[in-house]
Order: structure tokens, then sequence, then C-alpha cells
């Protein structure tokens, strides 16, 4: 079994290097050639100068803080604070944003401590109130069934196969179509989106509400809000199919 796993991380390196090494090679080619075209306009900047600003900007937006002139919303507002937070307790953590002071690592290791083994303890409780609906919808298959005499093992497949279409309806499909039109995303990125958020991997790529359109709404914090309640019943209806 470890054999099998590790060929099959390997078979997945080699696809993703593939896939994404010439998309990589061909961003890093025309970014080069737009610094060159900066440089060749502004004589009075040298390479080292800008080399050093880029730096800068860069730190800055791997701690959360954007460069832009027109986004002066903090990164720490409540909405942002309390969606970093639900992305800590479930564990899904984006890394759009992260603590910059000692103090805030500190609290946040503590935080997480407490609030991941209280949020599995939530999330098992609602499955468990799922379950039981679950439940009682295979007893209703099972008796319509066995009045027209339909073998046992075809109702599980059935009911296994209904269950997954409503789970995946509720928290992939209509979400996708929310997100879509709330953050300006194709319909493919939306549903990527809700696919890495609902399997805890959160590689941060999209963020809903970091947009600029979002910077200066008066709805972003309740947004953000929504946004980790929605993964916490996310996270509640993927555990049901695990189950």
């Amino acid at each position: 079994l470890i054999i099998v796993y590790i060929f099959y991380l390997a078979i997945g390196a080699a696809i993703f290097s593939s896939i994404e090494g010439p998309y990589e090679r061909r961003v890093v080619k025309n970014l080069i050639a737009k610094r060159d075209r900066f440089l060749a306009r502004n004589p009075c900047v040298t390479d080292f100068e800008l080399e050093e600003f880029i730096k800068d900007i860069v730190v800055a937006r791997d701690q959360g803080i954007s460069p832009l002139r027109n986004v002066s919303v903090p990164s720490w507002e409540f909405g942002s604070a309390f969606f970093f937070a639900g992305t800590v307790i479930t564990t899904i953590g984006y890394g759009n944003i992260a603590p910059l002071s000692s103090g805030g690592k500190i609290f946040c290791i503590v935080y997480a401590l407490f609030g991941i083994p209280m949020t599995a303890i939530m999330l098992t409780a609602i499955v468990e109130r799922l379950l039981l609906a679950a439940e009682r919808v295979q007893e209703l298959m099972a008796g319509s069934c066995t009045v027209r005499g339909i073998p046992a093992s075809y109702l599980r497949m059935v009911h296994l196969t209904f269950i997954m279409l409503v789970v995946l309806m509720f928290i992939m499909f209509v979400p996708a179509l929310v997100f879509m039109n709330l953050e300006g995303w194709n319909y493919f990125e939306a549903f990527y989106f809700c696919f890495i958020s609902l399997t805890t991997i959160g590689l941060g790529d999209f963020v809903p509400g970091d947009d600029v359109m979002w910077q200066h709404s008066a709805y972003r914090s309740l947004y953000k809000v929504c946004c980790i309640l929605f993964f916490i019943i996310g996270l509640s209806f993927v555990i049901l199919v695990l189950e």
C-alpha cells in the first residue's frame, strides 16, 4: 500500500509538472519582458532599486497586505478576522492572511489547539443528525422497494446515489453558481473553489470577499461570516457522504 501511495504521488508530481511547468515559464518570460520595458522607459530607476521595491511588495502581499493604492480596507477588520478564525479551526487555511506579530502567532497556536477539536465535536454532532435524516430516507425507500419486490442491494445503491446527488447539489453545484455571480469567477473557477475549500485543501488562489469590488462594500463582513457558515455546513455534508 505504501508503494502504491508513493507511486500515486509520483504520478501526480509528473502530471502537475508537465501541465504547470510550461505555463509558469510563459508567465516568467512575460514578466521579465515587462520588467525590461519598464526599466527602458524609466532610466532613472536602477535594476537594483526595482528589485528591492518588488521584494517589499512580495513580502507585503505574503503577509496579506495589499500594495494597491485603491485598497484601503485593513486585512484585520472584523469580517476578515472572523473569516481567518474560521479557516484556522476548520483547517482550511487559505494563507491569504496570517498573524504578523509574535503575540498573534502565539494566540493562533492556542486558538487552534482548542478550536480544531471543538470544530470536530460540532461537526460530529451535526453529522449524527444528518445520518438520522438519511436513515429515515432509506427506510421510506425500503418500504417502497419491498412492496415492489426490488432487491436490497439495489436499494443501497440507489440510496447512496441519491444522498451523493443531494450533497453535490447543495454544497457544490448551487454554491458554485452563487460564488460565480458574487465574485465574478467563471463557473469552473467557482466549482473549483468549493471543492478545494470543502476538502480542506485551501490553496488560497481563490478567496471570497478579497476582490477589489468587495473592499468598500458594506456587506463584506457579513459575506465573510456567511462563507464560514457555508464551510461548516459543507464539511458536515462531506463527512456524511464519507460515513
